[in-house]
């Protein structure tokens, strides 16, 4: 039963995530800029 609830989050979570990639692409683009600074330093 808790298995169903587990995927059921994971499927809502991915396409929330692709909503969010393909709505803020410039947005999710500016945090890339940011990580890659922090791992040069």
């Amino acid at each position: 039963m808790w298995v169903k609830l587990l995927v059921g989050t994971l499927v809502g979570m991915s396409s929330y995530i692709l909503v969010s990639v393909v709505t803020k692409s410039q947005d999710l683009n500016y945090l890339l800029a940011l990580v890659r600074e922090k791992i040069r330093r």
